[in-house]
C-alpha cells in the first residue's frame, strides 16, 4: 500500500514539474501578447485548413470556406501555384498539427502545445543525462528558457523548435534506450517520427546524428543493433508516410508537386552555378541547361532565385519543372567547374553558420498586411498585430544579442571542459561524457546541414543553440553534486 502511495504521489509530482516547465517556456508568449508568426507561418496555417477540409470534406466554418478558396498571398511559395502544380515544400503534417491546435482555441494554443511537447522532452532529457532532482530539472528549464532562444522558438508559429527534438530522440535511444522504460521509449520515437515529419532538414540532421552516434556507441560496446534498427524503423516510416501523403496529395488533385530547388538556389549564391550559366548559356541554339531562364537576371542571391521577380516562381510551369528536374546535375557540373570555388563557398557557409545564433529575422514577419488579412483566424490576426512585437517593444534584437553572446559562451566552455578529458564524475555516470559530446556534435551536423545547402541563416543554427547550455547545465549540476557529496563525506 506504501508503494502506491509512493507511486502516485511520484506521479503527481511529475506531472507537476511538466507543466510548470512547459509554463517557463511561454513567458514570451504572455511578454509579446500573442505567438510569433514568421513568413511562412500563415502559409502552414492556410496549408493545414486546406489539408482538413479535404479530409472532413468541409470546410470547419464560414470563415475557413472563404479562406481556403483564397489566394495564398501570404507566401511566394504558396502565390506560385499554378493550375498544372502543386508546390511542396511545406509538411502537412506540421500544418495540420498547428491548424488543429488552431481550431481547439486560436495562435495561443499552438504555443502551449509545443511548450509541452518540448517540456516533455526536456524532462526526459534531463533524466537520460543523470539529474534526477526534479527542482535541478525545473532550474534547467528556467536556465534554458531564459538564456537560450529555446522558448522564442516554443513560441513562434514554425516546426522550428522540433529542429533539436530530432538529435536528441537519436541519442538517448541509443545511449540509455537499453534502460529506458517502454512509454519512456515510446515518447522518443513518436517525436522522432513527427521531427522527421516537420522538415526535411530534421530528417537529414537525424540521419547525420545516427550515423557519427552509432559509430560511438559501437567503439563504447553498448549493444545498440536493435535500438538502431527501431530508429532506422522508426525514420523510414516517417519517410514512407511523407511520400504516401505526397502521392495522395497528386492523386486527389491531379497536380504535380513540385517543391522549390534549393540546390540549385544554393549553387547560384556560392557563384559556382552562375558560372557554368554564363559559360554555356550564351548563344546557344537550344539553352542547354533550363536554368539558362535566370541568366538576365544574374548576379542573384539565394532568396532571388527562388523568390525574386525573376525567379524560379516567376518561369511557366515547364520550365520550373525542367529546372528542378536538372539541379543536381547542374550542381554537379557546377562543383567540378569550379571544384576550389565550391569548397571555399561551403567552408565559409558551414563555420558562420556554426558561430551565428540569430533571432531578429522573426521581426521581419511584421509585416500588418501579410498578417492581419491572410492568417485564418482573425481574433489571432488582432492579438498579433497589437502584440508588442507589432508595436516596436519586444526587445528582440537585445535579446538576441545576449542569447547570440551565451551560446558562444556555453559552446566555447562545453567543449573545453569536455576536450580537458574524462570528467571526474565518469565513473559515477558511464557513457555521460560521450553523450554529451555527441549533443554538441549534432551542432556541428546541423550547421554543415543548413549553412552548406541552405546557406547561413542565424534563426537556422538559434533553433538549435539551447543544445549547448544544455550541455553546460549538465556538467554544472554534476560537478556540483560531485562536490556536494565529498563535503559531507565523514573524514
Amino acid at each position: 500500500m506504501a508503494s502506491r502511495v509512493s507511486s502516485g504521489n511520484q506521479t503527481i509530482t511529475a506531472f507537476t514539474f511538466w507543466l510548470a516547465s512547459s509554463a517557463l517556456l511561454l513567458w514570451p508568449l504572455f511578454l509579446n501578447g500573442s505567438p510569433f508568426l514568421f513568413y511562412d507561418s500563415v502559409a502552414y496555417l492556410q496549408f493545414g485548413q486546406k489539408i482538413w477540409s479535404f479530409v472532413v470534406g468541409v470546410s470547419t466554418s464560414q470563415e475557413t470556406a472563404a479562406a481556403a478558396t483564397a489566394p495564398l498571398s501570404a507566401s511566394p511559395l504558396e502565390s506560385a501555384e499554378l493550375d498544372t502544380l502543386l508546390m511542396g515544400g511545406r509538411s502537412y503534417f506540421y500544418s495540420l498539427f498547428i491548424w488543429l491546435a488552431n481550431v481547439a482555441g486560436g495562435y495561443s494554443t499552438i504555443a502551449i502545445a509545443q511548450a509541452l511537447w518540448i517540456a516533455m522532452a526536456l524532462q526526459l532529457t534531463f533524466r537520460a543525462l543523470g539529474i534526477a532532482d526534479p527542482i535541478w530539472r525545473l532550474s534547467g528549464v528556467a536556465l534554458l528558457s531564459l538564456a537560450t532562444p529555446l522558448a522564442l522558438f516554443v513560441c513562434t508559429v514554425m516546426p522550428d523548435v522540433f529542429a533539436a527534438v530530432a538529435p536528441l530522440a537519436v541519442i538517448v535511444l541509443l545511449s540509455r534506450g537499453q534502460r529506458m522504460a517502454w512509454p519512456e521509449k515510446a515518447f522518443w520515437l513518436f517525436s522522432l517520427f513527427f521531427a522527421v515529419l516537420f522538415h526535411k532538414a530534421f530528417l537529414l540532421l537525424a540521419l547525420v546524428t545516427l550515423a557519427f552516434t552509432y559509430v560511438v556507441v559501437i567503439w563504447r560496446k553498448w549493444a545498440t543493433g536493435q535500438r538502431a534498427l527501431l530508429i532506422l524503423a522508426t525514420i523510414g516510416f516517417g519517410i514512407s508516410a511523407e511520400v504516401m501523403v505526397q502521392q495522395a496529395a497528386q492523386s486527389a488533385t491531379g497536380k504535380q508537386l513540385v517543391s522549390p530547388p534549393f540546390l540549385l538556389a544554393r549553387g547560384i549564391g556560392d557563384g559556382t552555378i552562375p558560372l557554368v550559366l554564363q559559360r554555356d548559356c550564351p548563344g546557344a541554339a537550344l539553352p542547354p541547361w533550363a536554368a539558362c531562364a535566370f541568366l538576365s537576371e544574374l548576379p542573384m542571391t539565394e532568396n532571388e532565385a527562388i523568390w525574386g521577380a525573376g525567379g524560379w516562381t516567376s518561369l511557366p510551369p515547364t520550365i520550373r519543372i525542367a529546372v528542378v528536374d536538372e539541379q543536381l546535375v547542374l550542381l554537379g557540373t557546377a562543383a567540378a567547374n569550379a571544384p576550389l570555388l565550391q569548397i571555399r563557398a561551403s567552408l565559409y557557409n558551414f563555420t558562420t553558420q556554426i558561430v551565428t545564433s540569430d533571432v531578429t529575422e522573426l521581426a521581419q514577419s511584421g509585416i500588418p498586411g501579410m498578417i492581419t488579412s491572410e492568417g485564418p483566424n482573425a481574433a489571432g490576426n488582432a492579438a498579433y498585430a497589437n502584440s508588442a512585437l507589432m508595436q516596436g517593444q519586444f526587445p528582440l534584437s537585445a535579446l538576441s544579442a545576449f542569447w547570440q553572446a551565451l551560446y558562444l559562451i556555453a559552446t566555447s566552455a562545453s567543449l573545453a571542459i569536455l576536450a580537458r578529458g574524462r570528467p571526474s564524475f565518469a565513473n559515477r555516470l558511464p557513457g555521460l561524457a560521450p553523450m554529451l559530446g555527441l549533443i554538441l556534435a549534432s551542432l556541428l551536423a546541423s550547421a554543415a546541414i543548413t549553412g552548406i545547402i541552405a546557406g547561413p541563416f542565424g534563426r537556422y543554427q538559434a533553433r538549435i543553440a539551447w543544445l549547448s547550455m544544455l550541455v553546460l547545465f549538465t556538467l554544472g549540476t554534476h560537478y556540483r553534486t560531485q562536490i556536494v557529496e565529498h563535503r559531507q563525506r565523514p573524514d
